[in-house]
């Protein structure tokens, strides 16, 4: 059954039965832009939660299913033997900007009116999902200004650049506007 979630490159998916997925008590809540896996929450993020509709899934397949190769999934022989269970890695650091990030960030920019388009996105971000906004806001002609940390490191900065994306440090912003106000 699965019942962990792991973030590090890869999804590790815990596997027994075919059946498992239809019996489990995971659900997928949304709020403010944010997934999350859920067994039993009782907080109240949980609470306040709205949950995603499969129509609302199915939709977001749609519009993003052409842009995608399917993630292999590829068996984990030491994951199985640790857990005692057969464990799968769906490879998703394999996508262009090397993170599942990518689907999200493609699937909102594709939502968006002609009119928001226009305006441009802002996303804060250090990484992944910076470098996912960048580029695919860049492919579809939407300007991209991503927010990012002073102490993001210069790869993830340097990428996210490399993919179209305006990148502004606060800190350096904060600085720059100081100095010019002075001089």
């Amino acid at each position: 059954m699965y019942n962990r979630h792991f973030s590090c490159g890869a999804w590790i998916f815990l596997h027994r039965h075919a059946t498992d997925f239809q019996e489990s008590s995971l659900s997928i809540l949304y709020r403010q832009n944010a997934s999350f896996l859920s067994g039993n929450m009782t907080t109240s993020t949980a609470t306040r939660a709205r949950m995603v509709t499969l129509p609302e899934i199915q939709s977001a397949l749609g519009r993003i299913r052409k842009s995608f190769p399917a993630s292999p999934c590829t068996r984990s022989e030491a994951f199985s033997e640790l857990t005692g269970n057969i464990i799968y890695l769906k490879l998703e650091n394999r996508q262009r900007t090397g993170a599942f990030k990518e689907r999200g960030a493609l699937n909102k920019l594709l939502s968006l009116t002609a009119e928001e388009r226009s305006q441009g996105v802002i996303a804060a971000s250090a990484g992944n999902h910076a470098q996912a906004v960048a580029y695919h806001a860049s492919n579809l002609g939407i300007r991209a200004r991503i927010v990012m940390p002073l102490a993001t490191p210069l790869i993830k900065v340097s990428a996210t650049r490399g993919y179209g994306g305006e990148v502004v440090l606060p800190a350096l912003a904060a600085r720059s506007a100081v100095e010019g106000s002075v001089a």
